[in-house]
């Protein structure tokens, strides 16, 4: 019994550093998607100076959905670290 335990008190600590580490990288992520959100609302403002309207349009959609997908990566970090990391 006391091996059973043993093991499972290490499995369990690698998940908690495990899950400790995508919660870091999902941020990271998430900002490296919001910084590239940022840079594609600056090339649809850039499209809406020179009159290209489709551009524009395009640009900022995908520049919210870049901004979302940032959103929806910082949060299942966070829900990894909060469910499998914490007891």
């Amino acid at each position: 019994m006391t091996d059973f335990t043993d093991s499972y008190q290490i499995l369990y600590q690698e998940i908690i550093e495990t899950t400790e580490q995508i919660k870091e990288k999902s941020a990271d992520l998430a900002k490296t998607m919001h910084t590239l959100g940022e840079h594609l609302e600056k090339l649809g403002n850039v499209n809406y100076m020179i009159r290209c309207d489709r551009l524009h349009e395009l640009y900022a959609w995908l520049s919210k959905m870049s901004t979302g997908t940032g959103n929806h990566l910082a949060n299942l970090g966070d829900l990894f670290n909060v469910y499998l990391g914490s007891h």
